[in-house]
């Protein structure tokens, strides 16, 4: 295993050997097995500065070496501070959620969504 180099993207390769890593394998072999302080936290949230859907349960992963959040699709870095849940439908967003209850996430429609489609 050597350094993995990562791109804007996305995209990664191996330092040594020059192999391809497609995102989905970056995440997985940063992406911690305990979260700490909150051992059944997840580790992964949807960035908002980019939006990526590429991977499931989002592209900011926990980066343990650093302690801090790192998009893998755009490469934008957050403090743990700055990771928290939607107040509307719950999933973790690396950035801001302020007023999330109302206006949603990139996830959601949040309450105003919600009461436009009754």
């Amino acid at each position: 295993d050597g350094e993995i180099v990562v791109s804007d993207g996305g995209e990664g390769e191996c330092a040594v050997c020059e192999e391809y890593l497609p995102l989905n394998e970056i995440i997985d072999r940063f992406e911690p097995l305990v979260h700490p302080g909150d051992p059944d936290g997840p580790h992964r949230a949807y960035c908002s500065s980019c939006g990526s859907y590429e991977a499931t349960g989002g592209t900011a992963v926990l980066v343990e070496d650093v302690n801090r959040y790192i998009c893998f699709s755009c490469l934008q870095d957050f403090d743990i501070g700055e990771v928290s849940s939607c107040e509307w439908c719950g999933e973790r967003i690396a950035g801001n959620t302020e007023d999330s209850f109302w206006i949603g996430c990139m996830n959601c429609e949040g309450r105003m969504g919600h009461d436009k489609d009754d």
